[in-house]
Order: structure tokens, then C-alpha cells, then sequence
């Protein structure tokens, strides 16, 4: 894993045809552990991800205020910037295709289902290619850590249209304005955390009521 020192190293990163970029604050302990765990998945390797070629890095934006800007638009995602610890992001060319908040603390395996969803290995896919089959098996609601299922497309067109109206909140009170793609729904039925652009987001504070 390559760390940024420079803007001609950041500019790399994102210019890259497929690169892993690891984004970290040093005051964050939660983001200490989730570098741990991706570099020990570096230097495992796992034949799961075949012939898969990518770069990786590690940015610190607090050493780095060229990338504060960036980062404060792209790589939060709907987290508030305040409450930002940091995010594994899978990037082509500069675009997010994958994105992981630190406070997932996500496991080796979900980096390679990641990394395979992301970078062009055959998986098969649910629900219109939405989520890949073999991640939706390993995620589960951050909250109660009960497990998850996709949404039925009639629950989430419901929820389309009390969006484009204003009438929907996420957990945080905040009103959702942007459509969501589909859903997954807790076992318990009680909450929905959104899909956007194959994304799921699993943030408590993100979680729709249903």
C-alpha cells in the first residue's frame, strides 16, 4: 500500500484505472483497527480474487489539506463531515464505485467480495445486479446486528414517491431528498437502509422507518 506524501500522489490515486484508496485520521482508533485489517489482507493475498489487478493507498487527510476538499465532497458519502472517521473507497479512474465507512470495521472477506464486486469479477448478482448475493449473506444492521433483506421493488417505489414529496426522514431527522435505488430491509421489518448506485449504505443515522 502506497501512502500519499504529495498531490502527484493523490492525482495517481485517482487517476488510476482501478485503485483502493484507504482514508484515515491518526486520532481515530476506530480507523487504526480497519487499516490493520486491510493491510494484513495485503499481505495475506486470496486466491478469490483471481487475476484482479489494482493499486492501493493510504491517504491522511490531516497531514494532506490539498485533499480536504475532495474528500469533504466524495468521500463522506451522506455522513455528516463532523462525524467522519474515515472510508475504504474503491475507485476507477477517479469515481467511486465501492465504499466502505471505517465504522463498519468490515472483516478480510468483505474486502474480497468488495474488491471482486467492484473490479470486474464474474459474481452473480440479485435484484437486477443491485447488491451481489454473496455480500448481502454477510451484512447485517450495524445497530442490532440483526440481518438484512432486499427490499421488494413495490417498498421501495412507495418510498420513492414520499421522497420526491419531502414526507420521508432518516434516523438522524434529517429529510431524505435523493431517491434510492432499492433497499435493505431488517429481519425485523422495522427499518430500511438505502441503496444508492449499488452502494448500501449502512449507516444507523441513514436507516429510513418503514
Amino acid at each position: 500500500m502506497k501512502l500519499i506524501q504529495s498531490p502527484i500522489d493523490f492525482d495517481r490515486a485517482l487517476q488510476a484505472d482501478r485503485a483502493i484508496l484507504l482514508i484515515c485520521f491518526e486520532w481515530s482508533q476506530n480507523a487504526g483497527t480497519v487499516r490493520e485489517t486491510f493491510e494484513r489482507w495485503e499481505r495475506e493475498g486470496n486466491e478469490e480474487i483471481g487475476d484482479l489487478r489494482f493499486e492501493t493507498y493510504q491517504l491522511v487527510p490531516d497531514q494532506h489539506p490539498y485533499t480536504w476538499k475532495w474528500v469533504g465532497k466524495y468521500a463522506t458519502g451522506n455522513e455528516e463531515v463532523e462525524h467522519f472517521t474515515g472510508a475504504i473507497l474503491w475507485l476507477r479512474k477517479g469515481s467511486i464505485v465501492g465504499r466502505m465507512p471505517n465504522a463498519v470495521a468490515p472483516s478480510s472477506r468483505d474486502l474480497t467480495r468488495m474488491t471482486r464486486q467492484c473490479f470486474g469479477a464474474n459474481e452473480t448478482t440479485s435484484a437486477g445486479g443491485l447488491v451481489d448475493n454473496e455480500l448481502l449473506e454477510i451484512l447485517c444492521c450495524p445497530e442490532t446486528h440483526q440481518e438484512v433483506r432486499l427490499a421488494e421493488p413495490a417498498l421501495v417505489e412507495n418510498l420513492n414517491q414520499q421522497i420526491a414529496t419531502g414526507r420521508v426522514q432518516n434516523r438522524s431527522g434529517r429529510p431524505v431528498q435523493e431517491k434510492i435505488d432499492g433497499g435493505l430491509v431488517r429481519s425485523d421489518g422495522k427499518c430500511l437502509y438505502p441503496i444508492r448506485q449499488n452502494i448500501p449504505i449502512m449507516l444507523v443515522d441513514e436507516a429510513i422507518a418503514i
